[in-house]
């Protein structure tokens, strides 16, 4: 679980009720594990995610870079959830708690479920179909995508 700082810090430059910040998921086989914090904000639900960050200046760019190109996959049309900004209009806010550097990113959290690769009824010719198109769709628009180290060294 997080720090009580972290999550201040979190709510502060969020700008959500620290009263609805909420552990929804712990992926234990994750290089390091990693747990899935929620919160509400406007009456939409939020994940937000902790790193901790060794060298921290190469994650945060890679981060910047990772919400970047979600933003241009959602500008493109493509369903994906949109990252959260910061209080200081930015999509990755960083601290340190307890000697620790910490990248914190939010993105709006979409209806589903988890997928359970042995469930035969959750793996079907529409999944199947549905996700092709997706990564189909991805590819053609990824093709186009030049703007990845200018914006994110700019953020």
């Amino acid at each position: 679980m997080v720090s009580k700082n972290l999550l201040e810090f979190a709510a502060k430059n969020y700008g959500f009720d620290i009263n609805t910040f909420n552990v929804e998921y712990v992926n234990k086989w994750g290089n390091p594990p990693r747990e899935i914090y929620t919160f509400n904000k406007n009456g939409k639900k939020y994940i937000i995610h902790f790193a901790d960050s060794f060298p921290a200046d190469e994650y945060i760019f890679k981060t910047k870079a990772e919400m970047d190109f979600i933003c241009y996959l959602f500008e493109n049309n493509i369903s994906v959830a949109f990252p959260l900004r910061a209080n200081n209009g930015k999509f990755v806010i960083s601290t340190q708690d307890d000697g620790v550097d910490y990248i914190i990113t939010a993105i709006e959290m979409v209806n589903g479920f988890r997928w359970d690769k042995n469930d035969p009824d959750k793996w079907n010719e529409k999944v199947f179909f549905n996700w092709g198109k997706t990564m189909g769709d991805m590819h053609r628009v990824t093709k186009d995508y030049t703007r990845l180290q200018k914006r994110s060294q700019d953020e």
